[in-house]
Formats: structure tokens, sequence, C-alpha cells
């Protein structure tokens, strides 16, 4: 087999979450470990000053977007411009975008196009809280529905998510760098790091904190986030009052973080596969999380962590209350954590995705159209 090109199309590949993350370990392990040629497409300078490290071998491209009544034709005409100038063999893309979901409709395929979901069927990027925007989530979540089923090759992150989409693909889950290292429990830090975005709910979880913090006078909640987003922080703390709340602006010396804490809290309104519950587990931090749709429940067992019905802020109080008192079930937690995350080893993973792609691009029963020019 002649050496794969592989393009990736994403919104931004230069932010500090979780699928940028993805993408740069899936992208500089494709081209270091596999020698696959890797091309990365973003949109509106989405690719300046990348958060992660980007291997100096992989090709980013970028295309204008504008919000308007041809952001549609713009897209198609930029995107196939850019299939025609890298050849690609594969295309993944990993944009949940409504866009994304149409994807099948617009572009012309010329190679395998894989479609990846990173987020739930679920996902709520606002308030619902008046007629308008249950219309604007009712249509969005008629195009998610109707999109999907035009996509021919899909990877979900875990069984739960391909049952929650309901369509059959592949089961490919994140992936994380295995480390030796393992937390002491006795700190008395809460840790959370995540994305300042309505559907990562850290309001929730300082409405909780909130509740609790008079009782644990030397324990503190640190949170890793961006300081602009869908919520003001300092209101949110003023809002409930909380005082040992310590914001902190994204880290790419996660280990440093995850070393320092004892407990680590999600309080997500949605998530697809969260990297920082796969990471805690790397660094045998205990999690708590609420079982929210539909990730944490993929990662998080009775025996590895803590999961609190979604929306039960009192019994996620008293189980938070508990964990902080509790140094053996902190110990036990964490060592059941640290063994569990071994299955999420990124030789192993992408393995997965290399067979997976291969047999793609074997199987494709049109020829390449860029292999004959």
């Amino acid at each position: 087999m002649d050496k794969i090109r592989v393009l990736f199309i994403v919104p931004k590949a230069n932010r500090a979450g979780g699928v940028a993350k993805v993408l740069s370990m899936r992208a500089n392990y494709f081209c270091r470990e596999f020698g696959y040629e890797v091309g990365i497409l973003t949109q509106n300078e989405g690719h300046e000053n990348p958060f992660f490290a980007f291997d100096s071998r992989i090709s980013f491209f970028d295309i204008k977007l504008k919000k308007n009544l041809f952001f549609i034709f713009h897209y198609k005409k930029q995107v196939e411009k850019i299939q025609n100038q890298f050849k690609p063999d594969v295309i993944l893309l990993l944009d949940n975008g409504l866009k994304a979901f149409l994807f099948p409709f617009f572009i012309k395929k010329i190679c395998p196009v894989v479609f990846e979901i990173h987020a739930s069927k679920w996902v709520v990027e606002f308030a619902i809280q008046n007629y308008v925007s249950k219309i604007k989530y009712s249509f969005q979540q008629f195009i998610r529905n109707f999109g999907i089923r035009k996509h021919d090759n899909i990877v979900y992150l875990s069984k739960l998510s391909e049952k929650e989409w309901n369509k059959k693909g592949e089961i490919i889950s994140n992936p994380i760098v295995l480390s030796d290292h393992i937390t002491n429990v006795n700190q008395k830090r809460v840790l959370c790091i995540t994305r300042n975005s309505y559907e990562k709910g850290v309001d929730r979880l300082l409405e909780i904190w909130s509740q609790i913090e008079s009782e644990f006078l030397d324990w503190s909640l640190y949170i890793f986030i961006e300081n602009e987003g869908y919520f003001n922080l300092e209101s949110l703390k003023n809002k409930f009052n909380t005082q040992r709340v310590v914001f902190n602006v994204p880290t790419l010396d996660v280990e440093k973080e995850y070393l320092s804490s004892s407990i680590f809290a999600m309080t997500s309104r949605q998530e697809g596969m969260p990297m920082v519950l796969l990471e805690a587990s790397n660094y045998g931090v205990p999690i708590i999380a609420y079982d929210c749709p539909v990730g944490p429940a993929s990662i998080l067992t009775k025996q590895n962590g803590i999961l609190i019905e979604n929306n039960n802020s009192k019994v996620f109080v008293e189980n938070l209350s508990h964990l902080m008192s509790t140094n053996d079930l902190r110990d036990t937690l964490s060592k059941q954590a640290k063994e569990s995350s071994k299955q999420y080893d990124i030789n192993r993973v992408a393995l997965k995705w290399k067979v997976y792609l291969e047999s793609l691009i074997d199987k494709q029963n049109v020829p390449n159209l860029y292999k004959s020019k």
C-alpha cells in the first residue's frame, strides 16, 4: 500500500479542549509511528497558535467562513478545493456542528469519510428557557437525527454513544499516554478541568461546592477553565458566595495538577468520552461525576469512581462530602481507577485506528479519483 494520506477536518485545532488534544495525539502518532501523511483542515484561522504541539510534518489548511446565507456554498467550495490539493485516502471528520451532519449531502465523495462522534446526541449549548430556544434546539436535533443516517462510516467513543445515536458504527475510545505516577489522595484539593460552556456545567459545580466548603475548611476547589466563554466566572463565584475556589487558565502541565489533587469532580450536562476523566484515572485521582449523557458512565463503574444521578445535587453533595472525609475510600478508588485506565493506552487505541482506516481504504469500491490524475 502506498503512503496513506489522512485529512482531519475540524473547526479549531488551536483550543485547549479535549477534541483538540485528541487531534494532536492521534495526528502526531499517525505521522510518527505509522508514517502517514497527515493534513488538518480548520476554519477561520483555527490552526494559528495551537495550544497543543503538532509534528512539523503535518500540513495545515484553513478556510475562511462567514455565517450568512451563502455559508454552506462557501464551505463546500473550499473543502473540495483542499481535497483536490491534499488528495486524501481517507477523511476524518471531527466536527459535531450541524454542517458535519450534512456533510454527505453537499461534499463530493472521493474517498471514505469517517464521521467521529465526540458529543452526546442530547448536547445543549445554551439554556432552554423560552419558546425560541426550544425551537432552535428542536431544529438542531432534527438535523442531527436526519444527517447521521446518511453517513456510511461512523466511529463512536463508546458503546453507550452508539446506542444513544441508534446507528451502527465502529467503537474506538479516546487515547491517553500511560503514566507511572499516581497521586497522593491525602491532599486537600478537589480538581476540575473543564471548558467555559453551558454543557460543561461549571455553574452546577459551584452550587455544590457552596453547600459543603464550610464543613471542610482545609479543602480547596481548583478549576482550570477559560476566562471567556458562556459564564462570567467571577459573577458565578459571587452568586454562590464561594470562598475557596481558585480559577486558573488552561495549562499544558496537567500532570502536575492531577498529582496535586485527591479528587476530580465533573458536573457536565452532557459529555462524549471526557479526556479529563481518562487522565484523572491515569493518575489515580478518585472521580465523582454526574451520570450525564453519555460519557462518564462509559468510563466509571462502582469500583473505579462515583456516578451520581444527573441533576441530583443533593446526592452529589452527600457523596462528595463522604469522599472528602474518607481516606480509605479515596485510596481504593485511586488504585482501581489507575488499573482501569490501561485499556485507553494510545498504542492500543492507535492500532485500532490503523486497522480500521486501512480496511476502509482497501474495501472502497470506487478507486480514489486523485490516484488516476
